[in-house]
């Protein structure tokens, strides 16, 4: 899910003592070690001539190595290293649970001895009382042309015995006690018998709350079914369970009520349930997100005319995400939708994402969405609209709800219209805007493609029609946008405070604090999101009058959307 968690060193108490080694180069009459007593750290520093220890804050510390550790998995690399850097140092990584909670096989070749290494992070994970585990079947590498039969079927056997001396260790009965988050990735038939050799069912996962499955594209109809019976197994032994991310297959109404966090992703309710029968039992959801609806999942409202008995009761609901859209039977779902708090609301008509090159040409109405939305009094705080052409119908919306909008994902082309029909920037409260690009219209913008004709800024202001534009659709779009870029980037005159005062640049032009994503078909690679100014190059089509103000704009997804 997009949470994103508390950094490591806040839930990190101080290390009882630590203890100050000589470095390498010292020699052996200067000392023994010196024990110190102290809730602090020490760090390294030079006074007369040899190296000795200072104090540092613990908090500081633990926040360098978990900043460090944070995209170290799978290979744990980092992690290796600082254990052997010094004593201090080791002892401050090993030591500290958060540092090892996370298991998942090591990509094959990334060290000598793997089954050693799988062994020992299980053993060190062992002093974590909640553990995350990934299980996953590896994707085949290839060898060197002109390898011996022989070889291949060596290097085979080796993988397999590797895998399962993980799979052994990931579901052993002191680890299975620790399990907190349970994530399946690719499945295989192998893996699949190695999981049911290991674990036998009804089998309670006592401290499980979350588990994520998304099998793989390649997962054959036969895995599909038995991936199938492994995950409804796991969820009906469970009490607790919150949090719930599935992928590609066919499950039956056996989510529990404990449930917090439901991402389904192309699946399908069998015949005997619906979405109404799924949700009512959820009275704790938070966030509900359906992505890859097909017409016959079971995921879309089963009727137009469904009675007040129908109405779905989702108190704790604040994040809504329906995708593709559907105005029709999606209008029926939420006009029987009981849920005060929601804050976020994701409604995507965009479908085929993997096939088709954005701006899409499938995109239909949403009048009867809107109406159904226009019955709810929801505080929004968070909206996206995508492949949504009824400007006439969604500016009003929009603006109805300016006030109160923190983070926007709409089109180019619906925030001029907006701004056209205020003349000042329309969402007083706005932090953070996505403006969905097609792939030709990023490499454009950071100057990967050549550039085509010149098109003013007043050009972009007067065009109504495609066809008095004279460069490429694209080309006009990456100017219109870099004219509205200027406001959002930039603070007006009204606008202007104390604090956005401190904001100001070198050059006296204030910045809003307001960031932007250009995000779509192309920048799909990117998330987290990156920064544009180090991707783009002197031919950029996207201009902005301030340096500093790239500072705001990225490239890619933002972390509060969903793809």
């Amino acid at each position: 899910m997009r949470d994103v968690d508390d950094h490591l060193f806040h839930r990190l108490g101080p290390h009882p003592q630590r203890t100050a080694y000589p470095t390498a180069n010292s020699t052996e009459d200067e000392g023994d070690c010196v024990v110190i007593p102290s809730d602090l750290p020490l760090a390294c520093t030079s006074i007369g001539g040899r190296d000795v220890f200072i104090q540092l804050p613990t908090e500081l510390l633990l926040s360098i190595f978990a900043f460090a550790l944070a995209d170290d998995a799978p290979r744990h690399i980092t992690r290796l290293r600082l254990t052997h850097v010094c004593a201090l140092w080791r002892g401050t990584v090993i030591y500290y649970a958060q540092f090892w909670s996370r298991l998942s096989l090591r990509p094959a070749e990334s060290v000598r001895d793997r089954i050693m290494m799988t062994r020992l992070d299980f053993e060190r994970a062992l002093i974590c009382p909640q553990l995350d585990v990934t299980i996953a079947s590896e994707t085949r590498r290839g060898l060197a042309t002109g390898t011996h039969h022989e070889q291949r079927m060596a290097v085979v056997q080796k993988e397999r015995e590797e895998l399962v001396a993980y799979i052994a260790g990931a579901l052993n009965a002191d680890v299975r006690s620790r399990l907190q988050i349970l994530r399946f990735g690719p499945v295989s038939r192998s893996l699949l018998d190695l999981i049911e050799t290991h674990w036998s069912f009804p089998t309670t996962l006592n401290q499980l709350k979350e588990i994520y499955f998304e099998p793989g594209w390649f997962a054959s109809a036969y895995l599909q079914t038995r991936a199938r019976h492994l995950i409804s197994n796991i969820i009906t032994s469970q009490s607790s369970l919150q949090v719930v991310q599935l992928t590609s297959f066919t499950i039956p109404n056996l989510f529990p009520a404990t449930l917090r966090k439901m991402q389904l992703r192309a699946m399908n309710l069998d015949n005997s349930n619906n979405l109404y029968s799924m949700l009512r039992p959820l009275q704790h959801l938070e966030e509900l997100v359906l992505l890859d609806r097909l017409p016959d999942s079971g995921l879309l409202s089963s009727g137009t005319n469904r009675s007040a008995m129908d109405k779905i009761s989702l108190p704790e609901l604040h994040t809504l995400a329906l995708i593709p859209l559907d105005d029709n039977q999606d209008a029926v779902f939420l006009q029987q939708l009981d849920c005060p708090k929601l804050r976020a609301l994701h409604l995507d008509d965009t479908k085929n994402q993997e096939h088709q090159e954005w701006p899409r040409i499938n995109h239909s109405p949403i009048t009867n969405t809107l109406a159904a939305i226009d019955q709810h009094i929801w505080n929004l705080e968070e909206i996206k609209f995508e492949g949504i052409t009824q400007q006439e119908k969604l500016t009003p919306f929009l603006l109805k709800r300016a006030n109160g909008i923190r983070r926007l994902s709409i089109s180019v082309e619906t925030y001029a219209a907006l701004r056209g029909m205020t003349s000042t920037m329309p969402f007083p409260a706005l932090e953070e805007i996505a403006f969905p690009l097609s792939e030709d219209e990023v490499k454009r913008a950071l100057g990967l493609q050549s550039t085509q004709n010149e098109i003013t800024d007043q050009e972009v202001r007067n065009v109504e029609f495609l066809g008095q534009i004279k460069s490429p659709y694209s080309t006009f779009r990456i100017h219109r946008l870099g004219v509205e870029l200027r406001e959002l980037l930039g603070s007006t005159a009204g606008e202007v405070d104390d604090a956005t005062k401190l904001l100001s640049d070198s050059d006296g032009r204030a910045k809003s604090g307001r960031r932007v994503y250009l995000c779509g078909a192309g920048t799909l690679g990117y998330r987290p999101a990156v920064k544009f100014r180090p991707l783009c190059t002197e031919r950029a089509e996207l201009v902005l009058p301030c340096a500093n103000w790239y500072e705001e704009v990225y490239v890619g997804e933002p972390h509060w959307t969903y793809v």
